[in-house]
């Protein structure tokens, strides 16, 4: 899995990105590299803990429950694939 990691040409050429204030992307104000969750989820690799924080976060925000049987997995995805549409229709 490593391997496919490509180097952007911006770290390559030493032009790093400021950290990104939380307060910024609350306002709005953030680069559009972080605003876009396209272009977020593109630049950053995730790792099987943060897709694991995702999940958790999907289950809470849907208000499921770990220790329900069936049907929560088939929910998470289901609310995925409607926001990846919502996010292709802006």
């Amino acid at each position: 899995m490593i391997k496919s990691l490509k180097i952007r040409q911006e770290v390559e050429d030493e032009r790093f990105e400021p950290a990104v204030d939380l307060g910024d992307v609350v306002k709005g104000t953030a680069p559009s590299f972080v605003l876009n969750p396209l272009s977020f989820f593109e630049r950053t690799y995730l790792t099987d803990h943060m897709k694991e924080l995702i999940v958790m976060s999907l289950m809470n925000v849907l208000r499921l429950r770990k220790a329900v049987v069936g049907g929560k997995t088939y929910s998470v995805i289901r609310s995925v694939i409607a926001a990846l549409i919502v996010i292709s229709l802006m």
